[in-house]
């Protein structure tokens, strides 16, 4: 049996190859790219664990996207009640929430 996160799915970030998906949202996002050291750090750490034997079992950001979610705001797939403004149709348009 295949498990997988939470994270996988048909509406999540990732397919069951691991591979980024199309998920739009809003989020507050710490900029990690702003100290070299981190970056340097990021790497060492992502080839490491590319050396496991266990390695095919993750998903490497690529570093075009290594960042730190600080806030998840209104993310598409995720337009429950609980996790949506009350400012806000639930069917919004995503142009309209970007402005928002």
């Amino acid at each position: 049996m295949i498990q997988f996160t939470d994270a996988v799915g048909s509406t999540k970030k990732f397919n069951e190859e691991g591979r980024l998906k199309w998920f739009p949202g809003n989020t507050i996002v710490c900029n990690l790219y702003e100290d070299t050291k981190v970056i340097e750090k990021i790497k060492e750490i992502q080839a490491a664990y590319q050396k496991l034997s266990c390695a095919h079992k993750f998903s490497m950001m690529p570093m075009s996207s290594i960042h730190m979610t600080v806030f998840e705001l209104l993310c598409h797939f995720n337009r429950t009640p609980e996790k949506w403004s009350e400012f806000l149709n639930i069917d919004e348009d995503l142009e309209h929430i970007d402005q928002f």
